[in-house]
Formats: C-alpha cells, sequence, structure tokens
C-alpha cells in the first residue's frame, strides 16, 4: 500500500498504525515488529516500512464498559443478600 493511500470514501489515510496488523498498543512501542517505529499517533500517516494492511476490523470494548462492568460486578458481589 502506498504512503499516500486515502480512503475513496471519507479521505482518510490508510497508511496508519491503526490499519496495521503489527499494531499493538500493549507493546513497549505499539508496534509487534522488533524495528517498528510508531508514528504520531494510531490514526497518522506514517511511512513504515513493515506496515502490513489489516485485513479484518477489530472491535474491542470501551474502556468505560469495562471500568463500569467490573464496578457492577464489585458491586453486587459486595451487597448479595446472605442466605
Amino acid at each position: 500500500m502506498p504512503f499516500d493511500a486515502v480512503c475513496d470514501r471519507c479521505g482518510a489515510h490508510l497508511h496508519v498504525c491503526a490499519n496495521c496488523a503489527l499494531h499493538d498498543p500493549l507493546a513497549a512501542k505499539g508496534c509487534r515488529h522488533e524495528e517498528g517505529e510508531p508514528g504520531p499517533a494510531p490514526d497518522a500517516k506514517n511511512f513504515c516500512e513493515q506496515f502490513v494492511f489489516r485485513e479484518s476490523l477489530v472491535i474491542t470494548p470501551s474502556k468505560d464498559k469495562l471500568d463500569r462492568k467490573r464496578a457492577e460486578e464489585k458491586w453486587n458481589a459486595l451487597f448479595r443478600k446472605q442466605e
């Protein structure tokens, strides 16, 4: 994929970390490749030579939803009626 590729529908850059199969926000530099260098932001155009276009969309629950679910579970565990 060329570095300057853009989406035909919205005009967003496609050569961005968030679209790369090697992108991993939990990795030390945000990339699973040893020589990977993160761009300025996950959705900003970059010039990474190791870029591999992600074949599928990865949808993860937002942090807020995860925190709310954990909080509800803890609340229920604390105030559940004892039998």
